[in-house]
């Protein structure tokens, strides 16, 4: 199957790509973190080939798989889950960016844990003061990590 990602990939074929994913992580649903990590490509994909309906379809999946296990919230698979909120932002799909955010806080209120996503909205740079590098978008506003340089930015949040 992974050939097969690689040239529907190569062959621009994005979505086709994210199915082929999804169809992998469903042959390994036993195993959770194995089924997030194909679940994160398969939105990945999807949102390279402009889908973000079936992208927060799928994701939405992976959170609901995910969040009853021990795993969750604290695992790196768990985190990756978290990011793709970025990657619906950056994608230019707030809207699903933050729907996606607000599931992730409700299973997080659910279990009595603090929210992941900041409902209060601050101001970031878009480039990073210590390397230049652009920054990437994030929902809550409140601090980003550089990618090149890996300085933490945090913003002032207005009142």
């Amino acid at each position: 199957m992974l050939d097969q990602v690689y040239d529907l990939r190569h062959a621009g074929k994005y979505a086709e790509a994210g199915e082929v994913n999804l169809q992998r992580a469903e042959a390994f649903r036993s195993n959770e973190l194995i089924y997030i990590d194909d679940c994160c490509d398969a939105v990945k994909d999807m949102l390279e080939g402009e889908k973000p309906e079936r992208a927060l379809e799928i994701a939405r999946m992976a959170l609901k798989v995910i969040s009853p296990t021990s795993w969750f919230p604290e695992d790196k698979s768990c985190q990756e889950l978290f990011e793709l909120v970025g990657d619906f932002y950056a994608r230019g799909y707030g809207e699903a960016a933050e729907q996606f955010a607000e599931d992730i806080n409700a299973q997080l209120r659910k279990q009595k844990l603090p929210e992941r996503f900041a409902r209060h909205r601050g101001t970031l740079p878009s480039e990073c003061p210590n390397c230049g590098g652009i920054l990437p978008q994030t929902l809550s506003d409140v601090s980003v990590k550089c990618p090149f340089c890996g300085l933490v930015v945090r913003s002032e949040v207005k009142a």
